[in-house]
This record gives C-alpha cells, sequence and structure tokens, in this order.
C-alpha cells in the first residue's frame, strides 16, 4: 500500500467524529437600541454552555458598506481595531474611559443576553456603522478581569443600529410672531411620535425655553402651562422628520439660538418625555428670528419719525413694525387699528 503523507484534502475520507465551536454568534445579525435609552440586546448563537463567560464590544466601521462583503467576516477587524474605534456608547464616569467602560456585560445567568447598564446612550456617531465583536472565555484574560483586553473580541455577532437624530446637522430657524415648525430633521430610525423640546440652552443641560410654546396650550403665558412641560412639540409626523409646537405663535420667546432636545416614548424612557430629564439627546439648534424686546425709541411731533437702530437676532430688509396703542398688545386683534410705520 502506497505510504499517504496527508497533505491534500482528498486524502480525508473518513468520518471519525464532529466538532462544536462552543459560543458562535450567527452571523448577520442587526440588534436595535434607541439614544437617550438604556440599550439590551439578545444575540442568537449555539454552544454556549460550554463557556464561562462572555462580553460584546461595540466598534466602530470605517466602511459603511461591509454587509456587502463577505469577506469582512472573516477578516481580522475586531482584534485590528484600534482603540480610537471603540463606541464608548455610556461611559461611566467613576470608570476608566477605553475598552472596559464600552464593553457590553451579560444578563444574570445567561451568556446571549446583554446589556450597557441603566445609563442611556448619550455617546454615540449616528453617521458611522457600529459592529458587535463577541469575546467568549473559559477563564479570566488578566488581573482586570473576564474578556477585559480589547484583543480578546475576535469574532463579528453582528451590527448594533442606534436610532436617534443625526447631531450637527440639523439647524432650524422659527420667527416671532409666527408658529413654529420644524421639518426634515435628519436622523436614523426616526419615527412618528417622537417629541422634542426647546431648551433654554445651546445643550440639554438646561431647562425648557420660557415663552416658547407648548403643545396642547393655545396660549403662551407661563401662567397656563403649569401642568404641562413647558416648550414640548407635539408628537412628530412625517416618519418622525416633522415638529409642531401647535397653534400658539412665538410671543414671549427671546430671540437667540437655543438647542433641540429630543425623547422617543417608550418603556426604555423613565418619565415617557413627560419630564425634562427625558429630553437629553442633542437634536440640533433652533434659531429664534426677532426683534429684541424692551427697545425704548423717541420721536419729535411735526418731525419725520425713524426708528433706528433695531436690535434683534435674524433681521433682515423687507421687515416692518407698527405702532399702536401701549395698552394694547401686538398679538391682539385691535392691531390692525395701528399705523404700519414701513419697511426696515
Amino acid at each position: 500500500m502506497p505510504e499517504i503523507d496527508c497533505t491534500d484534502a482528498v486524502h480525508f475520507l473518513r468520518e471519525v467524529g464532529g466538532m462544536e465551536v462552543p459560543g458562535s454568534p450567527t452571523l448577520h445579525q442587526i440588534h436595535l437600541c434607541v439614544i437617550g435609552q438604556s440599550c439590551d440586546i439578545s444575540i442568537a448563537s449555539s454552544g454556549m454552555s460550554g463557556l464561562a463567560a462572555t462580553r460584546l464590544l461595540p466598534i466602530y466601521l470605517n466602511d459603511n458598506d461591509w454587509l456587502a462583503d463577505e469577506a469582512a467576516y472573516t477578516s481580522s477587524y475586531c482584534s485590528a481595531a484600534g482603540s480610537s474605534d471603540v463606541a464608548t456608547l455610556t461611559p461611566d464616569p467613576s470608570t476608566a474611559l477605553g475598552v472596559v467602560s464600552a464593553i457590553a456585560q451579560p444578563a444574570s445567568g445567561s451568556l446571549t443576553s446583554f446589556s450597557w447598564g441603566i445609563a442611556p446612550i448619550v455617546n454615540v456617531d449616528l453617521s458611522r456603522q457600529i459592529i458587535l465583536c463577541w469575546c467568549g472565555e473559559k477563564e479570566t484574560q488578566n488581573s482586570e478581569g473576564v474578556c477585559a483586553d480589547g484583543n480578546s473580541y475576535r469574532l463579528i455577532a453582528g451590527v448594533l443600529n442606534i436610532m436617534g437624530p443625526l447631531r450637527g446637522g440639523n439647524n432650524m430657524t422659527c420667527c416671532k410672531g409666527l408658529i413654529c415648525v420644524v421639518l426634515n430633521l435628519d436622523g436614523a430610525g426616526l419615527a412618528d411620535g417622537d417629541v422634542m423640546v426647546v431648551s433654554e440652552t445651546l445643550d440639554c443641560s438646561g431647562g425648557p425655553l420660557a415663552g416658547f410654546p407648548t403643545a396642547g396650550i393655545s396660549s403662551s403665558d407661563p401662567s397656563l402651562v403649569s401642568s404641562h412641560l413647558a416648550a414640548k412639540s407635539d408628537p412628530s409626523t412625517q416618519a418622525g422628520t416633522s415638529f409642531s409646537w401647535g397653534p400658539a405663535t412665538v410671543r414671549l420667546a427671546v430671540p437667540g439660538s437655543y438647542a433641540l432636545c429630543w425623547c422617543r416614548a417608550s418603556s426604555g424612557t423613565v418619565g415617557g418625555c413627560s419630564r425634562s430629564d427625558d429630553f437629553v439627546i442633542l437634536a440640533g439648534s433652533l434659531d429664534i428670528f426677532g426683534p429684541s424686546v424692551g427697545q425704548i425709541f423717541e420721536c419729535i411731533m411735526g418731525r419725520t419719525c425713524r426708528v433706528n437702530p433695531v436690535v434683534g437676532v435674524g433681521l433682515g430688509q423687507g421687515d416692518r413694525i407698527v405702532i399702536i396703542d401701549f395698552q394694547l398688545n401686538c398679538w391682539d386683534s385691535t392691531v390692525a387699528q395701528g399705523t404700519i410705520l414701513g419697511n426696515a
């Protein structure tokens, strides 16, 4: 019988058994979470019973079209990703940033359910695709703990899609004296029913903007909105891209630049978008155009009257002013009895 060196696949003709690779996640999994809420997911896998622990690490992809490339699944992208590629979704100030704080921990007694904790997802770039890299180990990797080393995450376990508004590109405007509507909000996975609040600051750390219209209230009078969250929009329409603050016009809010803060009312939102603390996601900016309040001008009888300069935000050629009795309000129906002074 000729000697066989077992160097060619045709030499292996007899089946001797089977081998199970413990903890191999099923590929092509897509998981969804909402920005501003906690994130919990479950992965489909087999053979997990042979493992003592599993972890997931989110990594930003440089190529958003990777799903079209089957070779990406067999590449070493996970283990080759640098620390700058780690998507730290919910950084805890008490934990050092980087790999450790980005890891999703398994649910109690489970090897397939994972969570990033109770903190809301706030620190994520929605313009970049996130993949989940998986680590399943029978023993601790190093002194920092199980799967604490980024090099332990070598297998792609799916895609993590974060739904919410795209930061930085949503710059909107509204004008005093008119109703306020925000159109064409840009984002990922937006849906009807999302709501926004206009913040008094340029981020979402402040409270609602005083004097701004409130959904469900036909007046901007602060005394009438005590039972409502001030400056909150109606539920969005047009697949989550259109927001309105109802029929009330922008009257009392001071012109300037403010933040649009977003919330999705669901089981992941503690207050159901009823508290200012629920609106932690910066969706964009809102510029309120109009003249500043409290300006005083003088004219002399018998002479030409010029009101100059009128200070404000977003004022432009063609704007007009009208003179009315000082006992009236500009939004009273009797304002039509006033005298149009002219073009700005």
